[in-house]
């Protein structure tokens, strides 16, 4: 997966420190600055994923920064860091454009699944497609369904030609069966290759 570049701005170093530390030991990139001004000119120059930005900062503060930005990005996500928490303050935060609110004190977890929810990564869980089956085994034979080969111990695989039917494969009980067409395999083999089916299902067909 994709790591999470979050662009924090927050004058409070010790606090900015921890957060960095804490969000690149769980696989994001980190970048800080120290007031809204520097905050500025860094999304401009990074374009981060995130935005995490205190309010209350020396020479701009977080509503001014994210006013400015929205001028012209409405898109990246933005999660103010505060303690001013009144509804007035809540209500002018993202009346500017902000997308998520967290109030100080906070847990790291807490801002951890705030953030990957703003890049709608909180709950992806990315499941593996099984591998299509295209080879399938059945004692000494090997058959490929894709080029429809047919081989015997390791000999080359036979190609089908004008005078075969198709192959056909019978699944039963987790178990594939190969029913080939060809006189030679169907009528000296088959008995054998279901014996050996029925052998490792140690079961009656």
């Amino acid at each position: 997966m994709e790591k999470i570049t979050v662009l924090l701005v927050e004058d409070e170093q010790t606090l900015a420190m921890i957060i960095k530390d804490t969000l690149e030991g769980q696989n994001f990139i980190i970048h800080t600055a120290a007031d809204g001004e520097e905050g500025l000119r860094k999304f401009f120059d990074l374009r981060p994923d995130v935005l995490v930005a205190d309010v209350m900062m020396p020479r701009m503060d977080g509503f001014e920064m994210v006013r400015r930005i929205r001028q012209t990005d409405k898109q990246t996500p933005v999660l103010f860091l505060t303690a001013r928490s009144t509804i007035n303050d809540v209500v002018e935060g993202f009346e500017l454009g902000a997308n998520d609110y967290l109030k100080k004190p906070f847990g790291m977890q807490e801002l951890i699944i705030r953030i990957k929810a703003l890049v709608g990564k909180a709950f992806s869980f990315t499941e593996e497609k099984p591998k299509e089956t295209t080879v399938f085994e059945i004692g000494d034979y090997r058959f490929n369904s894709v080029t429809q080969r047919l081989a015997f111990a390791g000999s080359t695989p036979t190609s089908p030609n004008a005078d075969t039917e198709v192959v056909v494969l019978v699944k039963y009980s987790g178990f594939y069966i190969i029913l080939y067409s060809w006189s030679f395999i169907f009528q000296n083999e088959l008995n054998r290759i279901l014996f050996l089916f029925q052998k490792h299902r140690n079961c009656p067909l």
